[in-house]
């Protein structure tokens, strides 16, 4: 995942949104900042417990993590910043530091090439040796120490990289001793230590000689046939290798799935006339022989036809109720698979798609996205109030009724009027407006005002809240 800071140019993954979608992402730089500025307010050095308050921010930001937005370096050095200043004071608040500690390592993965930090690795030794290497009498149980080693660790392998210059002759000199005695198990410990938190950054690479290279060879020599001992110096030295020779790694090629695919649609596009008779044609007769046969469950609005014993009518069922309402209202990019080899930087095109900044001098290079119409919508309503809210409807009935009007076929029944109310919403997603949130205080806020804004959207809305909250309601009682 690809973000700008502070350019003028919107990037060229935003850019490509649909356009209205990407004209909301301009407003998510002013939002982060809100975010950050709230965090930081929201945490009281004189109170040591108001560490739990920040916890609230956490989603938050995971959610900003996940958007290509226009944010500010400045305000993600303050996330890192103030979060490890959080990690820090939380001593003997695991919960609060594993949540704080995950955060921190998708922040600094992220931004890890963009970010000039320096962070000492004495604070993130003396917690890990505080709560795992020592004794504690705390409430935790195992499961929340569990997660917090890996939250640890976690973190140590992403802040290597911030790690100031000498902070790699500090670890060695350190751990060194541990590893005099290669019998002793002192020496595992040692090495372990090692391998977590020795840094291979630029500001330490001096520190990597051949004098080093030599001793750490010696040191791995000392205990043959130990898988343990093999495992933590081969991860070290290779750290270092990959450092000093710069080794190139390769891309993993797309799924040959969605190449055929493309390939379908490239066709199609190029010769439609012969791509139907060579393509089209031969998939749909294969599809409608398929269901030669096949009876129908005579739950869906009609009237009972036949009962099928067969779960596989009601799974393609499903897989073709959720694919026409989402083909209806969401939003696909219609001509991904058109061809750009006209653009006069198409040979460098596909090595610098991800990091160019996209400006306005040649928008026809743009993704065509399909955006619905009224004429889909309001067919796409149509579908809504046919499978959900008459489904709805049914579910309803058989729990007030209790009594089924088919004897016989209450489970089947009720399994397709489940499988109807889920496939309508697996198909419209997001597209059903959300839940209204209601005032803790009973004033209604301004509806337009947003304070933490993601842009956003899977396509044009449809329904109303009114029907997502009747689903939620209806749902809620069946399980009762």
């Amino acid at each position: 995942m690809v973000v700008g800071f502070g350019g003028s140019d919107m990037h060229l993954y935003n850019a490509w949104l649909p356009p209205p979608v990407a004209e909301e992402t301009k407003k998510e730089g002013e939002a982060f900042s809100r975010v950050v500025s709230s965090m930081r307010s929201s945490y009281k050095p004189e109170d040591p417990d108001s560490v739990y308050a920040t916890l609230k921010w956490i989603s938050v930001l995971d959610v900003f993590l996940k958007a290509k937005s226009d944010v500010a370096l400045e305000d993600v050095t303050a996330v890192v910043e103030i979060g490890l200043e959080l990690f820090g004071v939380s001593q003997d608040k695991l919960y609060v530091q594993v949540r704080w500690g995950n955060i921190l390592v998708r922040v600094l993965n992220k931004y890890r090439k963009k970010l000039t930090l320096k962070v000492q690795w004495r604070p993130l030794y003396d917690t890990l040796v505080h709560t795992h290497f020592s004794r504690s009498t705390g409430p935790e149980g195992w499961r929340v120490r569990q997660r917090h080693f890996e939250a640890i660790t976690s973190l140590v392998r992403s802040c290597r990289r911030f790690f100031p210059a000498g902070s790699a002759s500090e670890i060695w000199s350190e751990f060194s001793s541990l590893m005099e005695n290669p019998w002793h198990n002192s020496s595992f410990e040692g090495s372990g230590f090692v391998r977590l938190f020795l840094p291979t950054n630029l500001e330490n690479q001096d520190f990597y000689t051949n004098d080093w290279v030599r001793k750490t060879m010696e040191l791995w020599e000392s205990i043959p046939n130990c898988q343990f001992w093999n495992s933590q110096w081969s991860a070290v030295i290779a750290r270092a290798l990959k450092k000093i020779a710069k080794f190139v790694r390769t891309n993993i090629l797309p799924a040959a799935i969605a190449e055929v695919g493309l390939l379908c649609c490239a066709c199609v596009h190029t010769n439609p006339e012969e791509a139907v008779s060579a393509l089209v044609e031969p998939m749909l007769s294969a599809v409608i022989s398929s269901l030669k046969g096949t009876p129908a469950t005579g739950f869906g609005g009609r009237g009972v036809l036949e009962t099928s014993v067969l779960s596989k009518v009601n799974g393609a069922g499903d897989h073709l109720l959720r694919f026409l309402i989402g083909i209806l209202v969401l939003y696909y990019p219609v001509d991904q698979y058109r061809c750009i080899l006209s653009h006069p930087a198409a040979r460098a095109l596909e090595e610098w798609i991800g990091t160019k900044d996209y400006g306005d001098e040649d928008p026809s290079i743009a993704p065509k996205w399909h955006v619905p119409n009224d004429t889909e919508v309001q067919f796409a309503n149509e579908l809504l109030n046919l499978h959900l809210q008459s489904a709805l409807d049914d579910l309803m009935r058989i729990c007030q009724d209790r009594i089924h009007s088919d004897p016989g076929n209450e489970k089947l029944h009720l399994k397709v009027t489940l499988l109807r109310i889920d496939s309508s919403l697996q198909g419209v997603l997001s597209c059903l407006p959300d839940f209204s949130p209601a005032s803790r205080n009973g004033i209604v806020n301004d509806p337009s005002y947003i304070p933490f804004l993601i842009a956003g959207a899977t396509g044009t809305t449809v329904g109303s809240s009114e029907l997502r909250e009747n689903a939620a309601e209806i749902v809620h009682y069946a399980c009762k």
